[in-house]
């Protein structure tokens, strides 16, 4: 089965082939031995205690809205007051509806999650096993098209209903929403965001919204110094190597270029021989835009000599975008990627003359490879296969990566409010085991938690890429 891990990306894909005069199929292997399967978890029913829902959740192909459940706390969520150990908590859950339907649209064929089923057995799971902190969560599960409107809009939508219909104290975001008004919003409205997404954020947005903004899978810019002297170590710059860079036109990515790639290569006497800005699409609709300038720009790129090529972290948008028209025009450049590229999406949809030789910066097996899929005995991420059901998909562990963490923060506080989450968080330290990252820390005024890589390198026998060495510390 061949999985795709971006709605962006999947539509970026169709747009882009039609923008160009010849369209390519970059993969003809089959990948159903390596592709994520599903279990049978969404099929099953949920268990609840006698007079507790365990689904609060609204249907946007409906409209309905559940009835709130009238055991959950009434407070504001920026409410920060001592709460009693066994007291109802409701937690909003935000995923992306429809994502199948959207992934069949473009050749992703086979099974996916039933997201609400499933989180609800996640949450099912979390309380079954003290809850966060000896309280029972209620969940308000929300789901957003992908392909319906504008990205900011459907992060509006979400944070509207969490905050204002719902009136959870946390969320937990899942959704495929590249857009930055998701902090915003959440910050906006006193509600605390544990933002589970592939997004990239520099130490601006982490200080604005450093009591509503934790990403524990996440490098922040600020913190990605490694990035250069990693590909160095790994031997990606071949003597006399002409470098390429691909970013958004925004100003993180612009930061991303400025305070670490430039100075990173700098260090080891290399160079840009070019750089490319390309449009942010604002929905999905507007892709065809980007892949068009991602088009000019790898002609610039080849009249230049470019030969190595980096993405700014993207999501996998960037490189899935770069995908089509590189092998139309049979343009080889060695390629760089990292987790926020999504190596097991990378290699579903880029071919291995595409990725010889390349190299990879991997903190998040779960998506960064098929063939291995940790590189290490995961208790964690066994114990989010055990709570969904769900053994091989990528997508629910970011629930499961979610939820975690907010146990392991409020199972170590007796204060359920903004800051009692906050210094719960920045006193975990290392005691966070993450089913997603390899591992975490945390500490005042750091809120993305991975403190680990490793190396990787894609090898053709298996068209996928594969740890090498041993983890690397991430400052």
């Amino acid at each position: 089965m061949r999985r795709l891990a971006l709605a962006l990306a999947v539509l970026a894909v169709a747009a882009a082939c039609s923008s160009t005069s010849e369209q390519s199929s970059v993969r003809t292997q089959d990948k159903e031995a390596a592709a994520s399967r599903i279990g049978d978890a969404a099929n099953d029913s949920v268990q609840t205690e006698p007079g507790a829902s365990s689904t609060q959740s609204r249907s946007r192909s409906t409209g309905s809205v559940s009835a709130p459940d009238s055991t959950g706390p009434r407070r504001r969520a920026n409410a920060d007051v001592p709460a009693p150990r066994g007291g109802p908590i409701k937690i909003g859950f935000h995923y992306s509806e429809n994502i199948d339907a959207a992934y069949r649209a473009f050749g992703a064929e086979g099974e996916f999650v039933d997201f609400p089923v499933t989180i609800n057995k996640l949450v099912d799971y979390v309380n079954a096993h003290g809850g966060l902190g000896g309280r029972k969560i209620v969940p308000f599960i929300y789901g957003t098209d992908p392909l319906n409107g504008t990205f900011p809009a459907q992060a509006e939508e979400a944070c509207t209903y969490f905050a204002e219909d719902a009136k959870v104290s946390f969320v937990v975001s899942g959704a495929i929403l590249p857009e930055d008004n998701m902090p915003a919003c959440h910050a906006k409205r006193g509600l605390p965001l544990v933002w589970s997404y592939h997004y990239l954020l520099g130490r601006q947005a982490f200080d604005r919204y450093a009591d509503y903004l934790y990403m524990p899978q996440m490098i922040g810019t600020y913190r990605f110094g490694f990035y250069a002297d990693a590909l160095a170590s790994a031997g990606y710059f071949d003597r006399g190597a002409k470098i390429g860079l691909i970013r958004y036109d925004t100003a993180v990515h612009k930061e991303f270029a400025d305070a670490v790639i430039k100075p990173g290569l700098s260090r080891h006497k290399q160079k840009l021989t070019a750089e490319a800005a390309i449009t942010k699409p604002e929905s999905a609709s507007r892709a065809g835009d980007s892949a068009s300038q991602i088009s000019s720009a790898m002609l610039r790129f080849r009249n230049a000599g470019v030969d190595h090529v980096l993405f700014s972290p993207s999501g996998g948008a960037i490189p899935l975008l770069w995908g089509p028209t590189s092998e139309s025009q049979g343009y080889y450049p060695r390629l760089a990627f990292t987790s926020l590229d999504i190596g097991n999406f990378v290699t579903d949809n880029l071919s291995d003359r595409q990725l010889n030789r390349a190299v990879y910066i991997g903190w998040m097996p779960a998506g960064d490879t098929y063939m291995q899929y940790t590189p290490k005995d995961d208790a964690d991420l066994e114990h989010c296969k055990q709570a969904t059901g769900v053994r091989d998909d990528t997508d629910m562990v970011r629930f499961c990566d979610g939820l975690f963490f907010l146990k392991a923060a409020f199972d170590r506080t007796p204060s359920f409010g903004v800051k009692g989450l906050r210094t719960a968080v920045e006193r975990l330290g290392t005691a966070f085991g993450s089913p997603w990252s390899l591992t975490t820390r945390f500490a005042p005024g750091r809120h993305d938690g991975v403190s680990s890589y490793r190396l990787m390198r894609f090898y053709a026998d298996c068209s996928c890429f594969k740890y090498v060495g041993s983890p690397h510390a991430v400052p």
